[in-house]
């Protein structure tokens, strides 16, 4: 039995839903949202949650980029999230799990922790928020929210499970070739590569 930290939707969208990936300085990016989901949030069953669209799963979604270049992963069938089998990304997250809830920011922290169980990193993290992201379009994105990072490494990293993702160092240059079939990217990392400069922010 898994337990996910989710926010209700009413108290992180009072008075308007955002569409897509929403850039935001960290200091808006706290006072806006990130305060009101360490503040109002709580942990449910994962089952439940993933039907109850007044909830909102919160997940921390990391960028990796090192020089001009920005870590692409292509998604096996080896890996348990059918939905991103044979798609590409240019994001590692998941779920807060209460471990995460242990000590300091449950946000950071299991941004960290999903970062490390997928990448071969070393610590200290070089990490911010840049903002968050959202898509209501369909069933999946309905019942989650993204906290998007940005994770600046000193050079490329590594796949712990080589069976479940393949790297792709991709420049910055290139990016804008993988949105010529978005069929191929899934929605999250289309939503952010949408936005023009989103490197930038970190």
């Amino acid at each position: 039995m898994e337990f996910v930290w989710v926010v209700r939707r009413r108290d992180l969208f009072p008075s308007f839903t955002p569409h897509g990936f929403v850039p935001l300085g960290v200091e808006e990016l706290e006072d806006r949202y990130l305060s009101v989901v360490r503040e109002r949030g709580f942990f449910v069953e994962r089952r439940e949650a993933e039907v109850t669209p007044a909830w909102k799963q919160v997940i921390p979604y990391c960028t990796v980029r090192w020089e001009d270049q920005v870590l692409v992963l292509k998604r096996l069938r080896a890996q348990s999230e059918a939905r991103l089998h044979g798609l590409l990304s240019i994001g590692v997250g998941g779920h807060i799990n209460p471990q995460d809830a242990e000590a300091g920011d449950l946000i950071a922290r299991a941004a960290e922790r999903e970062v490390s169980e997928e990448l071969k990193v070393d610590p200290p993290f070089r990490m911010k928020p840049i903002g968050i992201l959202n898509d209501d379009g369909s069933e999946v994105g309905a019942v989650h929210v993204g906290v998007v990072f940005g994770l600046r490494m000193d050079r490329a990293p590594e796949v712990r499970e080589r069976d479940k993702m393949t790297a792709i160092p991709t420049s910055l240059a290139d990016l804008a070739a993988l949105c010529e079939n978005p069929s191929s990217i899934e929605s999250w990392s289309r939503e952010i590569l949408a936005v023009s400069g989103w490197e930038n922010g970190f």
